[in-house]
Parts: structure tokens; sequence; C-alpha cells
């Protein structure tokens, strides 16, 4: 299912997709693709599973899974209803300016 339709971002190294867990929660996930696995990406895509499994703070996605088949190794994270982007620069809605947040709140 990695379709245009569901990719939410590109990267350096790959796309992430958003997916859906198989399992009875079906939880909404976040799906890192590395597509391009040179010796650098491998070492990124280690560090990431290295650094992300130790971190636990709220304001960081947990790493939910990973695989590697050998080709396009996968990252699976929780995915967020809005990205930080969002929350720093809100959409406007019609009939208000626009709404940035001071640094206090940032």
């Amino acid at each position: 299912g990695f379709s245009d339709e569901r990719k939410l971002g590109q990267g350096a190294f790959g796309a992430v997709y958003r997916g859906v867990l198989s399992d009875p929660s079906q939880t909404l996930v976040a799906v890192k693709k590395i597509q391009r696995m040179s010796e650098a990406a491998w070492q990124e895509f280690v560090a990431e599973i290295t650094i992300v499994t130790q971190l636990k703070h709220r304001n960081i996605v947990d790493l939910m899974g990973w695989c590697d088949d050998g080709n396009n190794p996968l990252l699976v994270y929780e995915l967020m209803d809005r990205n930080l982007d969002y929350h720093l620069y809100p959409p406007q809605r019609m009939g208000e300016s626009e709404v940035v947040l001071d640094w206090k709140k940032r």
C-alpha cells in the first residue's frame, strides 16, 4: 500500500507513508520506507533505531517496530494527527488573521 495517496512526506533516504496495522486495534501508523540503501542510509537506519528506542518523551513519537528485508528497510512509528509545523503556523480560517504562536508558547 505504498501509494502516492498515502504518502506523508519525502526525506533524503526515502518516504513516509500513512498506514494501518492489521491487528484488532487498527492502529494508525507512519511507515518510513528507506529507498536508497547506501552505506550512509544503512548507518542512519541503525542509528535511528538505536537512538529512538532509548528515548521516551511525550513530545517524541514512539518507534513501534522495524523491518529489514535486505532491500527496503522500514521504520514504523505512531502516527501523529498534526505535525509541528501545523501547531506553529495553524492554517488560517475564514475571517481570521494569521495566528503565529509567540516564543513562550513555542
